[in-house]
Parts: structure tokens; sequence; C-alpha cells
């Protein structure tokens, strides 16, 4: 069989100038928007690990800050560095001496600011965002601490308005200037026993309120009670060396001592009580701060704080059981005059007791109450405080600018920005 072979003749035309220019236009215009892509997904990323970055700064801070005294900060008793400003409550921090800038991770650099506020937490008359403490004010920077399980809280909005409708069931023409307010609360700590060698307590409040009628006439009073879900703990327990009596003579060694304190975590609650004046209706006519007059109410309040007496063999130490009265802000239009209600400082009594009986001694420094009730600091039967700072922290990028007062980042041009509060 013959086989024919056809010879072809190969294309080695190639492409042509035209040709490639085309084809290098098709794949510009379509990799620019993938391109463009990378890029501003690179610029996320880093910001937002500058964001992360700054928010770790800020967290380590407060961290610190929460644990120290204010005047222990700015007098550098701390691992950082407060520097004054032209502001009396605001410093820059850094953490390296004489310098203005915070070193983040990777070496980056930080301008950060820390503002200690007490304004809106100790002054009665406040003009502020925060006024009065209100609990559904947007400026209760630590509403959100205190609402997220860590703490015992009482509010109680209805139980004025049910008292009133309570009377006039007897009384049809009832009225709040002839019913007296009275509120006991008692913070109880109980010894259960030991749990897996760690010493077991349980914490309970109850708050009593007791709306009474004054008059001639006879009715029975309305008394509301709220209980609150018990809460067990086990104290921090801490071997340290301290002096002991054994056989009739002083001691040093190392033992267990058991801590209790709300500074500690999954340990003490703090009690939080937002109060509000009974007297009167609250007006929501608008009104100009100058015109308001203040009064102090006849409402009494009396927390008492119950520990249970010493344990034996054990060592047990108490810290910062902490009792905030929050006072709400409540106006009263009175004809043409609006008032202010105040609690009567002198109404409020704080007691210990020591397994439900009261202690001859007077409140140790170990119980603390925090309250914006006007004149509180002069109340002195009761280790008071009346220093609760807004604390806002806030971080910038670095600039070498910053350095001079004049040129000085806005608030709201900060990468990061948190706020909280601060116990002195």
């Amino acid at each position: 069989m013959i086989m024919s072979y056809k010879k072809r003749k190969l294309n080695n035309r190639g492409f042509s100038l035209v040709e490639v220019l085309v084809a290098i236009v098709i794949l510009a215009i379509i990799s620019l928007p993938v391109l463009s892509t990378f890029s501003n997904a690179a610029r996320i990323n880093a910001r937002a690990r500058r964001t992360e970055n700054a928010n770790t700064a800020i967290n380590n801070i407060i961290e610190e800050a929460k644990t120290m005294s204010l005047e222990n900060l700015v007098n550098r008793q701390g691992q950082y560095y407060y520097a004054p400003t032209t502001d009396n409550n605001t410093y820059v921090v850094s953490d390296e001496r004489g310098v203005s800038y915070y070193t983040g991770v990777n070496g980056e650099k930080y301008y950060i600011k820390a503002t200690f506020d007490p304004g809106p937490y100790t002054d009665s008359d406040s003009t502020t965002d925060n006024k009065k403490n209100n609990i559904n004010s947007a400026g209760l920077s630590v509403y959100a601490d205190i609402s997220s399980g860590n703490n015992f809280v009482f509010r109680d909005d209805n139980g004025d308005s049910q008292a009133l409708s309570w009377f006039k069931s007897y009384k049809t023409d009832a009225a709040r200037d002839k019913i007296t307010k009275k509120t006991d609360a008692v913070v109880k700590l109980t010894y259960l026993g030991k749990n897996n060698g760690k010493l077991r307590f349980r914490q309970t409040i109850d708050v009593k309120v007791t709306y009474r009628y004054d008059t001639g006439t006879i009715y029975p009073d309305y008394v509301k009670t709220t209980t609150m879900s018990d809460y067990t703990f086990d104290a921090l327990v801490k071997k340290e060396k301290r002096t002991v009596i054994e056989d009739g003579e002083e001691v040093t060694k190392e033992v267990d001592v058991n801590y209790i304190s709300s500074k500690i975590e999954d340990n003490l609650k703090s009690f939080y009580m937002f109060y509000t004046p009974f007297e009167g209706e609250s007006t929501t006519e608008h009104y100009n701060q100058e015109s308001i007059t203040s009064k102090l109410v006849s409402d009494k309040i009396n927390i008492t704080y119950d520990v249970p007496s010493e344990i034996t063999g054990e060592i047990v130490e108490y810290s910062d059981l902490n009792v905030y009265v929050l006072e709400q802000e409540k106006v009263v239009k009175t004809s043409s005059v609006f008032e202010s209600m105040h609690v009567d400082k002198d109404k409020v009594t704080v007691s210990k007791c020591i397994n439900g009986a009261v202690a001859s001694t007077p409140l140790t420094d170990k119980i603390q109450v925090y309250s914006n009730i006007k004149n509180w600091a002069l109340k002195n039967d009761v280790n008071n405080k009346n220093v609760l700072y807004r604390m806002t922290v806030r971080v910038w990028q670095w600039k070498d600018e910053y350095n001079h007062t004049d040129k000085q980042p806005s608030a709201d041009s900060a990468i990061a920005t948190v706020t909280t509060t601060k116990e002195n």
C-alpha cells in the first residue's frame, strides 16, 4: 500500500503588535478591580490591627488603674506613666518615662490620654449627661458592667405607683405627700462550710420597702419585698506568713488566708441601689436648671451588712464590701415652682451586723458606701466614699506634632475610646 503525505506549511506568524496591546489593555481592565480589592483588604487589615492593638493598650491601662489609687497612678507608682495636661483631670499615658507615646505591639506608637472625671458621679446637682446617675442615662457608663451579673442591682420602677394605687383603694384622694417611704436592705454573708478545701459562702440580699399613710385614719401599710437570688462562692486562698498563737506562744508560720472581696473574680458581689425619692409626681415640662430649688424628702433608707462571726481555725480577710446608693433625678412642679427632690443624708443609716446582731463597733473600712446623695461626704457615721471617677481612655496613632499643646488631636479622631468607672 502506498502512503501519501501532504506537506503542510507551518503557521509561524505569531501575534501582531496590535493584538498584544489589545490583550494588555484587556488584562489591565480585568486586573485593576482585583488589585484594588487586595489593596483595600490590606488597608482594612492594617486598620483593624491598629484598632485591636489600641484596645489592648486601653485594657492594660484600665486594668492597672482600677487596682490603684489615683494618687499612686499620677505619682508613678504603677507600670505606666501619667503626665498631667492643662486639664487637671486628664493625663498623657506612656510606658516609658520622659516620652509622650505608648509603644504597642510590633513597635507601633500611640498617643494615649486618660481622663478621670469625678463630676458625673459625685455632684448631686450635676448638669452633665449623667445627671443624678440616672440608670436610664446614656452617660452611666458603668451600667453595662453593673448589669453583667457581677453585682446585685436593685431598682424598683413600679413600687411607688403601686403603693399610691393601694392607698387610693381606701381613700380616692390619697396624696403622695401623706405617704412615707422606708427602705430596709440587708446584705448577708453566710458561712456554709468547706468545698474542696475552700471556705464556701452564700451571699443574699433582701430589700423591704414599706409605705405608710400618715393620717388619722388607719390604713394597712403597703409592703413590697424583693429577695434576690442566692449566690454562692468560694473564698480565695493564699499562702502567707502570719503570726499565730500555738500552745500559748506567738509563732510565725505559713498559713492559709481566705480572702473575700468584690475585687476578686468569682468572689463577693457589690450591691447597687438605684433609688428614686417618693414625694411628688415627676414633671416632664421643660425647665431651666437655674430655676430649680432643692428639697429634702422624708424617705428613710436603712442598709445592713451582715457578716459571719470568726470561723474557728480559719483566717478570713474581708475587703471592698461595697454598697452603692445612687439617687435618681426627680424634679417636681409645685404651682409654678420646680423642685429637685433629694434624700436627706441623715436619714440614711448603714449598720454592720455579725451573725444578725448589730456590731458594737462602727463600720470598719472593709465596708465602703459610695453615694451621690447630697452632702454625703459630710456624713461621718459610716465609712463613706463620694468619689467615683468616670474614666475615659482615648488612643490616637502617634504624630510628632502631639508634643505641642496647640496641636492636640480631637476626641472624635481617636482610633479607639473606652469609658468606664474607677473608684478612688
